[in-house]
């Protein structure tokens, strides 16, 4: 059975959707959905052997499964998958696998199941009786996160393009001669970072075979899957492919694949006017709870956040690398916003957008400038839900919004237990 819970998304806007893979120096690792042709869907998938699990970290076992690179080749060059399993707290209860796939593409699963369990009841985490229930299982697509991922910049490449002045007025930020000189140097960088061959097999059919793959090392008739973002690209795939392995399938906030491959101008139109809806709420929540809850802009943060990127577009903050933390460069009002809409995207966040507009007020634009990419070393970083906020963060990942403005201690989750 498959549930698609409707939501709008909110993600980076026009002006840095563009650039974010620069910013980043990361591959999504992920291409969009390619044809199968008979010939590969009657090419015998590999068995795999039963996975090797190894503690690494509270509850949590990892493991690396080798699959084909291409599944035409099954006996071909294998590429390792890094698995992460959180066992079910309620083994004489147990259902199933969950397969998690968080999204992006470019977002590492292992490491957002690492950090789940601090943030229990917020979107995207999992509920006391799923994880008594459920084996929840994350794979780190190839190419993202310790599946060899792909990095297509340098650090220095990375901090020049975290300097650069976005126009937000120009699709893109930038003028097109910038943007296909951008596009044309990070394709070099990931060539030469990775083969030709390993990145023609990034592709959205290969993974759902991959979560096939791992279903059969776990030694599972069928598995639950849900996935959010681009994991809702993932999972139909995986149905198409596979329907009979599906026990079920959650979809949270599913992406319009037709928009986003074949017709992107107006879905980005369409993301920047979600975006804008959800700011405005943060902006209608920040004046309902008053200064003592949100102090930024002092009653009228809709002002003071105008004044502020018309101020950063006029004199852009310096930021200094910190290792780990932002490649540096500098702030302007259009990276401000972009970050900003963000961050709106998930009230769970909003306590941190709160503290980063602070932070720009008094100078500091780290915690709004780009956060290295995740594709290397993942640590997401998850502010409170309710209450004063929390120390500055450059966290700065993307969810869907929800309808409420107004934060509640639960959301939209994976599949209930019967």
């Amino acid at each position: 059975m498959i549930r698609s819970r409707s939501r709008r998304t909110a993600r980076y806007g026009a002006a840095l959707a563009a650039a974010l893979v620069v910013l980043t120096g990361c591959s999504s690792g992920v291409s969009g959905p390619r044809s199968t042709s008979a010939a590969e869907a009657s090419v015998p998938a590999p068995s795999p052997d039963p996975l090797r699990w190894s503690t690494c970290g509270k509850n949590l076992e990892c493991a690396t499964l080798k699959v084909p690179q291409e599944y035409t080749e099954p006996d071909g060059r294998q590429i390792p998958l890094a698995i992460m399993r959180h066992r079910a707290t309620d083994p004489g209860r147990r259902i199933g696998s969950l397969v998690f796939n968080p999204g992006g593409p470019g977002v590492s699963a292992t490491g957002t199941l690492r950090d789940l369990p601090r943030t229990a009841g917020t979107p995207g985490a999992f509920s006391p009786a799923v994880l008594a229930r459920f084996d929840i299982i994350a794979m780190d697509p190839r190419g993202v996160g310790r599946s060899q991922a792909v990095r297509c910049l340098t650090d220095e490449q990375r901090a020049e393009a975290a300097g650069t002045d976005f126009d937000p007025a120009v699709p893109g930020g930038k003028p097109l001669p910038r943007l296909l000189t951008d596009a044309a140097a990070f394709t070099n960088g990931c060539v030469k970072h990775r083969s030709k061959e390993f990145l023609a097999s990034l592709s959205t059919d290969n993974v759902a075979r991959d979560i096939d793959q791992v279903r059969s090392a776990l030694g599972e008739d069928t598995i639950t899957y849900y996935g959010l973002s681009y994991g809702t690209v993932v999972g139909p795939m995986y149905a198409t492919l596979f329907p009979h392995r599906v026990r079920q399938m959650v979809l949270d906030a599913p992406v319009d694949t037709n928009q986003w491959f074949g017709n992107p101008l107006p879905f980005q139109h369409e993301v920047a006017v979600a975006s804008e809806r959800t700011l405005d709420a943060w902006f209608e929540t920040c004046r309902a709870e008053g200064t003592a809850v949100c102090p930024f802009g002092a009653g009228d943060p809709q002002g003071a956040f105008d004044t502020l990127t018309d101020t950063l577009e006029a004199k852009p903050l310096e930021v200094a690398p910190i290792k780990g933390v932002t490649p540096g460069g500098e702030l302007d009002g259009a990276m401000a916003l972009e970050a900003t809409r963000a961050l709106a995207g998930d009230q769970n966040t909003w306590p941190l957008l709160t503290s980063s507009l602070l932070a720009a007020q008094d100078g500091n634009g780290a915690p709004l400038s780009p956060s290295p990419p995740r594709c290397s070393k993942p640590t997401p970083r998850y502010a409170a839900p309710t209450g004063r906020p929390p120390p500055a963060s450059p966290r700065t990942r993307q969810q869907p919004p929800r309808p409420s403005p107004r934060p509640s201690g639960s959301g939209p989750g994976p599949p209930t237990p019967p």
